[in-house]
């Protein structure tokens, strides 16, 4: 995987990766690397709307699994790169959904990957620095008008 690039050829690599399967409570490790992680990357936007959904989607069945330890270490470890990759491609709009999981969760890793992804995306989005006004072109000065010549003494 080649970090910001989402094609290779004529293959693009968000369709190759969204055949990948992913369960973010019984995650096994394929290289320490989910598809989410792999979406975020990439560098490509499509990729936010199926790490929120998946996420979203995620959370009942984690709170139902909560005393099964692999569960839920596979739930950490999924959301923390979840975070990440939201971190560099999603928007201002995800930061809602960011602060809400770190208030909410008792997992500090998370809880520090949601707020790294929110400094990261308000890094990425904020407004470049206004670049200093330009002075504006004053009129040049009027040339001075010559004194007509005086008139000759006889």
């Amino acid at each position: 995987m080649i970090a910001g690039v989402p094609k290779l050829g004529t293959h693009d690599l968000y369709e190759l990766a969204m055949k990948l399967s992913e369960d973010p409570i019984q995650w096994e490790s394929v290289v320490d690397t989910t598809r989410s992680t792999i979406l975020g990357r990439m560098g490509d936007p499509r990729g936010v709307s199926v790490i929120l959904e998946t996420w979203k989607t995620a959370i009942p069945r984690a709170e139902q699994h909560e005393k099964r330890r692999g569960s839920m270490r596979a739930w950490s470890v999924w959301r923390q790169g979840a975070a990440e990759a939201l971190g560099l491609i999603g928007g201002k709009d995800e930061i809602p959904f960011l602060e809400e999981q770190a208030k909410a969760t008792k997992d500090s890793f998370v809880a520090k990957a949601c707020r790294d992804a929110i400094t990261a995306i308000e890094k990425r989005t904020a407004a470049p620095p206004a670049a200093p006004p330009k002075p504006v072109p004053q009129p040049a000065a009027p040339a001075p008008v010559p004194k007509p010549a005086a008139p000759a003494k006889p």
